[in-house]
């Protein structure tokens, strides 16, 4: 056989093998994914509905929640209060059933100052504080409540001259104001006498 009929019969078969294939040729394509449906907008307004619904519910129970708790809390206050004061009533009791026929009047003052310090003691217990004020003190509206002015040359205008009751305060706030007298300046003697006004007035 010739050279050239070797060559061609070589190349005849090199053109019958099949090509060589890539990892890239036998991959397959990915599935295509499945679109979720969409939403109208009357399920959209269903489910905010639905929503709305449970919020207020949940807000309506919390109120109901919130309206117990304050009920309870000003109940046991109150018991606390109550119970608080029962010790004072035994004091009482004491000195009432105590027998007055053989006792002066020195023990009887002492049986009145023991109840009379157990009531002190226990108002302190919840924060209620006695407002004195003093002659010479400037007067406080907020804390002070006067019942009557009068002229006077020995204080100042608007200085608390006497205190006729004690006021109470609880956590910082007035109870019961403080009952004063107050000074204010003194007329002029002439057109005192003339009006003929009293050094004293009531408020």
């Amino acid at each position: 056989m010739s050279k050239e009929k070797k060559n061609k019969k070589v190349i005849e078969i090199e053109s019958q093998e099949e090509p060589e294939t890539t990892g890239t040729e036998d991959a397959t394509d990915p599935e295509p994914t499945e679109t979720p449906e969409e939403i109208t907008p009357e399920q959209q307004i269903e489910e905010l509905t639905q929503k709305l619904q449970r919020m207020g519910a949940d807000y309506h129970n919390y109120q109901k929640r919130s309206i117990r708790q304050i009920d309870e809390a000003a109940r046991m206050a109150k018991e606390n209060f109550a119970r608080s004061l029962l010790p004072v009533l035994d004091n009482f009791e004491h000195t009432l059933n105590a027998d007055h026929s053989n006792q002066d009047a020195d023990a009887l003052l002492k049986g009145v100052r023991i109840v009379y310090d157990s009531m002190v003691n226990m108002l302190t217990g919840h924060s209620v504080e006695m407002i004195r004020v003093k002659p010479g003190e400037p007067f406080d509206p907020n804390q002070h409540e006067a019942m009557l002015k009068q002229e006077s040359e020995e204080f100042e205008e608007n200085a608390v001259i006497a205190e006729f009751a004690p006021g109470y305060k609880m956590n910082d706030r007035t109870l019961r104001p403080t009952k004063v007298s107050v000074a204010k300046a003194p007329l002029p003697a002439v057109a005192t006498e003339e009006n003929g006004q009293d050094e004293a007035e009531e408020v």
